[in-house]
This record gives C-alpha cells, sequence and structure tokens, in this order.
C-alpha cells in the first residue's frame, strides 16, 4: 500500500454523525438577559446567577443557536471593542432528561459560544470556557438530574483577556451560536476516540480502511480480598456501508479485557474497487463502531461517514487519488446576513450551490473552526494563531518563551493560542493520511521582529 503525508490541506471527505444517544437542547424556550455593560451584568451576577433560587422572571424568550446583535438587542461591532467594553449575555435552558438517559455518563456539548462562556448546571458551577470558536464539553453525569427538572444557565461575555484573538477583520457577535447537546454513554466503559486512515495499491483498484478505536473502562482494577481484576474481553464489530446500504465490509475484534485504563485497537477493512471520493463525486461510507456486550448486542456505537481518498504531492503537484488537482477557491467566513454566525445547512447549501456554479472548488475557512464540513468541495480547516494588538509572547531563538520579558497577559494568549491549534488539530484528526495516525505537524509560533 502507498502512503502519503499531508500538508496543512485538509479535505473535506468526512462527516461526522450525531451518536446514537444525542439529543439537542436548543431551540426557542431559552431564556435571555441583555446586559448593556459589565456594571449591569455584575448586578446580576450578585443577585445569585447559577444557583438554583434565581429569579429570572425579567428574562426573556430567545432562540438557540443565535447571536443577540443579529437579534436586534444592539448594534454589531466591528474588530473589537472601545476600551474593551461589551454588552454581556445571560442565558437560563430548563429541560427534562429522556429516561435512556438515566444512569449513564452524560456529556453537554457546545458547539461554539462567542465570546466566554461560564456555565452552571443545577447549581453547581461546571467551568469557564475562553475562546469563541472552539466547541466544548463538560461530564455532568454527577449533577444532571433524572427525576426532575434541570436548570443550565451560562453567562457569555464577550470581553476577556485574549479576545482580541477572536475579533479578526469581521464582526464580534455575541451568543450561544452553535447547537447545545446532550450525549449518553455507559458509565463504565465507552468508546472514546475513533480515527480513521485509508490508503491505496499501486492503481486505486483495492483501499485499506484502518480503523483506531480507544475504548475507556472505569471499572475498580481489584476484587473484594484485594485481588487484581482482569477485566472482561470484549468485541468491537467495525463496519463499512456503501451509499446504497450495502454492506461492503465487516470485522468482529475480540479485545483481551483492562479495566481503570483505556485501550487503542487497530482494525483494517480491505475494499475491492472502492467507491473513491472526490470533489466531484463525493461518495461516502457510513462506518459504524460497535461496542458488543456480554450478550452480543451494542452497549454504545459509534457512526460517521467517511471518504476514501488519497492527497499527495508527487512531483510538487497536489493529487487527489493520484490525479492531478488544481485548486480554484475563495475566503469564507460561516456567517450570514439573515443569522449572523448561527448557519444551518440550508445557509452552507446555499453557498456551495453559487461556488459550483462559478467552477470554485477550494474554500479557505477563514479564520477559524467551522460548523460544517462543506461535502463535495476541498476545505483549508483553519486553526488560526494570529497574535493580537500588543500581545505578542517573546520567542527566544531555540523557540522557547523567553519568561523574563513575556508578561503574564502574553503568556494566558499563548496558552490560548496553543490551545485552538491543538482542538483543530483534534477536530480534524480524521482528515490526517499519515501511514501511523500520529500527529506529525507542529505547533510553531514564530518570534515577531
Amino acid at each position: 500500500m502507498k502512503h502519503f503525508i499531508t500538508t496543512s490541506l485538509f479535505i473535506a471527505a468526512a462527516l461526522t454523525m450525531l451518536a446514537q444517544d444525542k439529543i439537542s437542547i436548543s431551540g426557542n424556550d431559552w431564556q435571555f438577559l441583555y446586559a448593556k455593560d459589565g456594571k449591569t451584568a455584575e448586578s446580576v451576577a450578585q443577585k445569585g446567577f447559577g444557583r438554583l433560587d434565581f429569579d429570572d422572571s425579567t428574562f426573556e424568550k430567545i432562540t438557540v443557536p443565535s447571536n443577540w446583535a443579529v437579534l436586534g438587542y444592539e448594534e454589531p461591532v466591528y474588530r473589537g471593542f472601545p476600551n474593551d467594553e461589551a454588552s454581556e449575555g445571560f442565558y437560563i435552558k430548563r429541560f427534562n432528561l429522556p429516561k435512556y438517559f438515566h444512569g449513564k455518563r452524560v456529556l453537554l456539548h457546545f458547539g461554539g459560544v462567542w465570546n466566554s462562556a461560564e456555565v452552571w448546571l443545577n447549581g453547581h458551577r461546571l467551568g469557564l470556557h475562553e475562546s469563541g470558536y472552539t466547541s466544548f464539553s463538560y461530564n455532568v453525569s454527577d449533577f444532571i438530574k433524572g427525576d426532575s427538572v434541570n436548570t443550565l444557565a451560562v453567562r457569555v461575555r464577550q470581553v476577556y483577556p485574549g479576545y482580541k484573538t477572536d475579533t479578526y477583520d469581521d464582526w464580534t457577535l455575541g451568543g450561544i451560536y452553535r447547537d447545545v447537546t446532550l450525549e449518553a454513554m455507559p458509565r463504565k466503559q465507552w468508546i472514546d476516540n475513533v480515527r480513521v486512515l485509508t490508503s491505496f495499491n499501486n492503481d486505486y483498484s483495492e483501499a485499506d480502511v484502518t480503523v483506531r478505536t480507544i475504548v475507556v473502562n472505569t471499572t475498580k482494577n481489584t476484587l473484594p480480598g484485594n485481588y487484581q481484576s482482569p477485566g472482561r474481553d470484549y468485541v468491537l464489530r467495525i463496519s463499512l456501508t456503501d451509499t446504497k446500504g450495502q454492506l461492503a465490509a465487516q470485522k468482529d475484534v475480540t479485545v483481551k479485557g483492562h479495566v481503570s485504563t483505556s485501550r487503542d485497537t487497530k482494525t483494517v477493512l480491505h475494499l475491492k474497487n472502492p467507491m473513491k471520493w472526490t470533489a466531484e463525486t463525493p461518495n461516502l461510507y457510513k462506518l459504524s463502531v460497535a461496542l458488543l456486550g456480554a450478550d452480543g448486542k451494542p452497549t454504545h456505537t459509534h457512526t460517521e461517514k467517511i471518504g476514501v481518498r488519497e492527497i499527495s504531492t508527487k512531483d510538487g503537484v497536489l493529487r487527489i487519488n493520484g490525479q492531478p488537482v488544481k485548486l480554484r477557491g475563495v475566503n469564507r467566513h460561516d456567517e450570514h446576513p439573515d443569522v449572523g454566525r448561527a448557519v444551518g445547512h440550508q445557509h452552507w447549501l446555499q453557498d456551495l450551490q453559487l461556488m459550483k456554479s462559478a467552477n470554485i472548488n477550494y474554500v479557505r475557512a477563514c479564520h477559524y473552526q467551522h460548523a460544517k464540513d462543506m461535502t463535495g468541495t476541498h476545505q483549508a480547516r483553519w486553526a488560526d494563531i494570529e497574535t493580537a494588538k500588543g500581545t505578542k509572547p517573546r520567542i527566544t531563538v531555540n523557540g522557547y518563551i523567553d519568561r523574563d520579558k513575556t508578561t503574564s497577559k502574553e503568556l494566558r494568549l499563548l496558552s490560548q493560542v496553543l490551545g485552538r491549534a491543538e482542538k483543530g488539530r483534534l477536530n480534524d484528526v480524521n482528515y490526517r493520511v499519515t501511514p501511523d495516525q500520529t500527529f506529525t505537524g507542529r505547533v510553531i509560533v514564530y518570534p515577531s521582529k
């Protein structure tokens, strides 16, 4: 089989699907309070925002996802705020947990909040996330209620010490602008991560799909009497289904038991005459990874759509599946005049149709991670690591941070910058075609002259 290491170009050939036990709590029944400035926001916080007894009688209904400036609460601001002062938003959502979530490990996912989110669930502070264009999650298994109403509270700030890394040459639009979801999985053992690598033989008539699956087990590693527990063996069922719904390949892999740890299992599925992915023929297989219980029934399942393709730069020419490709591209912001950054499938489809009609086959996703993959086109996934005005960490000639000349504010900024780059890498893990599925790239910070 031939393998090639890609450059920083990522091709939009995979489309992550919702997990089996994943539900959206977005909608038009959230409660919202607009605070015009920091002083007003602090007065709301001092009244006990986040506590279960907080009085939200003055809140209004709002739709999530959305941006409050687009909804008319204020005029949109371009490229940051004068004197670093901005409005804030307070959100409250009440919901009931589905019965089939009870007793499971539950994760709360935020697709995107601009620009900083402080989160509480049922009066418990979950944490603070600062970065407007990266998704984030919390394990809420110990705080979520199965037998009564749950109360989720979110304080959204537009200004924090490193917020200028998220302003760019664009509009600043505050709000919860991407989906909020809950995901359930078994408490003791679950599929934590799935990575995919595709490769071809010399004439591209056959392909291997290599699937790396990480399973986590949190069972105690000792039995009564302080005896070591070996754990139970389990089976991973890996399958590929084509566009017609026909089973293309399947393999059951027995994994030796392990407790209080995780294990990475490699599985290779072989395809003859595979449906190749290209921008003109964006064929996608459905990949299913099922963790089977002792009775042979799935206890946790991961599904996603993947494209079988190979990216190379042989002889200095970009090639997809061995064929030369010339890119004709545009920059694109993930926003729309009607909804701001709360873009949906219909907005992506409209943009893609316009691009295709103009013979555009490449999109530079500036300057951040976009919400969706534009299936049927080449896409440069973006993890911007620009530095903001006056906040450039000093880097020594050997690449280390010069702490004597770098302020704490600059160090915090650098941490956010590198964190965003790492988040982008993790989001794009299934876009790589490196032979051993290890990260071959490096985050590089260039010193300012």
